[in-house]
């Protein structure tokens, strides 16, 4: 063996070695039967070399894995295809671990499969980092969901308890304009009261003069006095006038719009 084959020899083997040190390395026979694992694929499945080898591939077959899979997976690899994809596996201590997959056939001189080459690395991390935050991501959908029927049911709630106190506003508003009308009314009852005490008061005495008058007149028509008569007469009319004002005072009280009338009290002053 010359010196420039021996190095070659010695750089393959480095290659290999760098390779099954960084990679998930196994080999099987044509019908699936393991014939070599790697050191990194006895750590990832919990196996020894012993236990795998001479053992099919479904020894870390995950059962949540579907059979179709798998049929793909021989008849790309059985039609001298390369086969790819992320696969889900199930350790010896039943830990699951996922291992993006590259699977080459070997061929002979013939171009026969001889053997099947199996170059896996671990994603077991990033694959259940991405499934955690599908999980948040559907958590937190569900929960803003929740928060958008929360709102929806407290709007509601607000809405028929603004609807609520609107009626509650209006009944006491209604309430208390008709205690401001009783008030009003009792008010204008006890005013009346008052005027009425006044208008008895006021007219006790122009009626004694009244009834005064008219025995004078009575008197002077039959000595046939004239001027005293006449006098009589207009005293007893200016009388009649102050009471009849009485009366227009007491129905200008119940006016819508009457004026501020002058009290009883005031104009008898003037009249005396």
């Amino acid at each position: 063996m010359t010196k420039n084959l021996l190095a070659k020899v010695s750089m393959l083997k480095q290659y290999k070695e760098a390779i099954e040190k960084s990679n998930i390395i196994s080999k099987t026979d044509i019908n699936g039967i393991i014939t070599f694992a790697n050191d990194e694929f006895c750590k990832i499945s919990g196996y020894t070399q012993e236990e795998l080898l001479g053992k099919n591939h479904n020894i870390v077959r995950h059962p949540d894995v579907p059979h179709e899979k798998f049929q793909l997976l021989w008849e790309s690899i059985s039609q001298r295809e390369v086969y790819k994809d992320t696969v889900k596996n199930l350790a010896k201590d039943g830990s699951v671990f996922y291992v993006n997959t590259t699977i080459i056939p070997i061929l002979d001189d013939e171009k026969n499969i001889v053997e099947y080459v199996a170059i896996r690395y671990d994603v077991t991390k990033e694959l259940l980092l991405r499934e955690e935050l599908l999980q948040k991501e559907a958590a937190y959908e569900e929960l803003n969901k929740n928060l958008e029927k929360r709102v929806e049911e407290q709007t509601r709630e607000l809405l028929l308890l603004n609807q609520t106190l609107q009626k509650r506003i209006s009944d006491e508003v209604a309430k208390n304009e008709q205690k401001q009308r009783m008030m009003f009314w009792q008010s204008r009852h006890a005013s009346l009261g008052q005027m009425l005490a006044n208008i008895a008061h006021q007219w006790r005495q122009p009626l004694t003069e009244l009834s005064l008058t008219l025995f004078n007149m009575k008197k002077a028509a039959l000595v046939q006095n004239s001027d005293d008569f006449s006098r009589f007469y207009d005293e007893s009319r200016h009388t009649i006038q102050n009471m009849s004002q009485t009366i227009d005072d007491f129905a200008n009280f119940f006016s819508p719009n009457k004026q501020k009338p002058v009290s009883v009290s005031k104009r008898a002053c003037k009249r005396q």
